[in-house]
Order: structure tokens, then C-alpha cells, then sequence
């Protein structure tokens, strides 16, 4: 009589897997990321595989982890998935219960501005006027906005000041956004003017720097204008003149006049510090600082102008602040989409404020 090898109640593997529980999905293009908690299994040897199906359709997946992809979804319809534990000995588990709902989609598309990128964002710069257009959004962004810097003042005129900065971090965006970039104020031989606002729509206006206070020499009043930031006052004779006050920056720094060879302009204000005050003419009018997002830094204050013995021309607020000139030297401009104020004038030109940007930043995470 043969003998018999061995019973189904001994032999390796034997032992019904029990039922995966938490079973979750994630909706992706055309499919989905199944998740769930293993059963333990008390079998001995042999491997246990994980079998999720969906609902409709049955498109299935296996696994020996406890996520996997379901592909050849379609895209709108919604979807429910269960899972079982298989193991190599033909013993199969129970169904779980169905997870929730999802329904597969297209991602988002995100378009407008330059677009570069690291290794988590996608970043999209505006540097003039355009559209920022998400479909099949929402997308969470981070938005920079910055306005135009002022123009600093003429005849030891004081700094522009900096372009309004606003920073919303987290925004859920859809739809089209028209964004326009403001422009510096322009100044030169001129009136000084105030720097453009920059709009984004929907988001709050960031606010076009204040001009630089003309000197006493020259037309116009020795006090810098209010903006995103506030202008440097100008030297005024025989006595101080105050800074403009900032809205979205820092103040203006104020200027000086006693006699001829002791002549400032403040310094403009930048976006996280305040222009240079000036209390007698040999003083040196910097402009106040911007501040950093992304890697670069915005909205620097424009350097005061000034003539006194040393000729030392005074520096620009960290951001695109533009020099201020000195008794041979033109104030140069702010920088180019940094809203950086121009520096004003010595005995010469001031400089124009320099222009604004937007700059959008999103997960790559959210759209590849």
C-alpha cells in the first residue's frame, strides 16, 4: 500500500492569508496608486502576492508590497478597488472591503511667463506683461509680485525707493491671471516720478516705489515720495527733509543741506530696511535692502545723492538699488525686474527706477 506524503493541513504554505484592510487610492492620468495594510500570514514558506482589481472594468495589478499601480483606467470615469493576498501554494484570501472613490484625470497644465526649474518646483517668471493660464487645476503656487522702483531725485536729490513687494504663499489658482509688470518711474533731466504698480489678478497690487526729493536747486520739493517703499527726502537749504513713507517697504531716509559742499540726499527705501538718514553733508546716503525669495533678491532702495569732499558716490540697497551720483557722477538706474529704486543725483542725472516682476513657483509633484 502506497504511502501517503503528507495532508493539506501540514504541508509548507498551508494556511489561508487573512483579508488586507485600509485600502486607499490615488487618482493619477489613466490610473491609480493602490494602497492598503497587509494581513499577517501564518502560512509556513511559499510568497504572498497582493491582487488589487478595480470597479468597474477589473483592470487589476499584483504585487508583493502593499501599493501598486492600476494602469488602462479612464480618464472621468470614477473608480472603486479591492485586495486580496494570493500565495504561491494556490491558497487565496477574501476580497476587502472597496476603497473610496477616486476618478482618474488629466494633470494640470500650467503655461505663461519663462519657465525654469530645480529639483522639487517649476518657477515661471513674468518680466512684462502676459497671462498665467492653469487648466485642469486647481494648483497650489507661491506668487511674488514686485512693482517698480522711483526715480531718485536730481541736484543731491535723495534715492528712489523700491518697488511694493507682496509675497502669497499657497495660493489654489485655475483659469487665466493677467499680470502686468509696472515700469520704473523715469527721471533723468526731469521731474522724478514714482515707479508702476504691478497687478496680478485676483492678488492684492504691489505698489510702484516713491520718487527721490529734489534738491533745493532744482524744481520740485526736497521731500521723497510715498510708494511701496518711500523715496529719499533731497537736500534742502538750511535744514533736513524728510524721507517718503513706505506702504509695502520701508521709509525713505532724509536729506540735508547747511551750505554748498554739505549737500546729501536720503537714501531710498528698500523693501525689509529703511534709506540712509543724513545729518550733515559728508555722510554717505546708502539705500535700504531688499529681500530674498527663490535665490534672488528684490526691491532694493536707491543710494542718495551727494557731493561732499571724499566724491565717494553711496551704494544701492542690496536688490537692484541703484548708486547714487556724486559731484562727477550720474545716479545710475535700479536694476531690471528687481523694482530696485534708481539713485539719485550729485550735480548730475538721477537714475530711472528699475522695472517690476512676478514670479510663480509650484511642486512638480503637481502637474508631471
Amino acid at each position: 500500500m502506497a504511502r501517503l506524503i503528507g495532508t493539506l493541513g501540514s504541508s509548507p504554505g498551508v494556511g489561508t492569508p487573512g483579508v488586507p484592510t485600509s485600502v486607499s487610492a490615488t487618482a493619477g492620468n489613466a490610473q491609480a496608486t493602490v494602497s492598503w495594510t497587509n494581513p499577517t500570514y501564518t502560512g509556513k514558506g511559499g510568497t504572498v502576492t497582493y491582487r488589487a482589481v478595480s470597479s468597474p472594468g477589473g483592470f487589476q495589478a499584483t504585487t508583493t508590497s502593499s501599493s501598486v499601480v492600476v494602469t488602462g483606467l479612464s480618464n472621468g470615469t470614477a473608480y472603486t478597488f479591492t485586495v486580496r493576498a494570493e500565495t504561491s501554494y494556490g491558497i487565496n484570501g477574501s476580497y476587502s472591503s472597496a476603497s473610496a472613490s477616486i476618478t482618474p484625470a488629466l494633470p494640470p497644465t500650467v503655461t505663461g511667463g519663462t519657465l525654469t526649474s530645480d529639483s522639487t518646483y517649476y518657477y515661471r517668471t513674468f518680466t512684462g506683461n502676459g497671462t498665467l493660464t492653469i487648466t485642469n487645476g486647481p494648483v497650489t503656487m507661491d506668487c511674488l509680485r514686485v512693482a517698480g522702483g522711483g526715480t531718485g531725485g536730481r541736484s543731491y536729490g535723495g534715492g528712489g525707493g523700491a518697488g511694493g513687494l507682496l509675497y502669497s504663499a499657497s495660493q489654489s489658482l485655475n483659469g487665466s491671471y493677467t499680470i502686468v509688470i509696472g515700469g520704473g518711474g523715469t527721471g533723468g533731466n526731469s521731474e522724478p516720478t514714482n515707479g508702476n504698480n504691478t497687478t496680478f489678478t485676483s492678488l492684492t497690487d504691489s505698489i510702484g516705489g516713491g520718487k527721490g526729493g529734489q534738491g533745493a536747486d532744482a524744481a520740485g520739493s526736497g521731500t521723497g515720495g510715498s510708494g511701496g517703499s518711500g523715496g529719499g527726502g533731497g537736500a534742502k537749504t538750511n535744514s533736513q527733509s524728510t524721507g517718503g513713507t513706505g506702504s509695502q517697504g520701508s521709509n525713505g531716509g532724509t536729506g540735508y543741506r547747511a551750505r554748498g559742499d554739505e549737500t546729501a540726499g536720503g537714501g531710498g527705501g528698500g523693501h525689509s530696511s529703511a534709506g540712509t538718514n543724513v545729518t550733515n553733508g559728508t555722510q554717505v546716503p546708502t539705500g535700504g535692502n531688499g529681500t530674498s525669495y527663490f535665490g534672488s533678491t528684490y526691491a532694493g532702495g536707491g543710494g542718495g545723492g551727494a557731493y561732499y569732499y571724499g566724491n565717494v558716490a553711496a551704494s544701492g540697497g542690496s536688490g537692484g538699488g541703484g548708486i547714487g551720483g556724486s559731484q562727477t557722477t550720474n545716479g545710475s538706474a535700479g536694476a531690471a525686474n528687481t523694482g530696485g529704486g534708481g539713485g539719485g543725483a550729485g550735480q548730475n542725472q538721477s537714475g530711472n527706477g528699475g522695472s517690476g516682476v512676478v514670479v510663480v513657483r509650484y511642486t512638480k509633484s503637481q502637474v508631471d
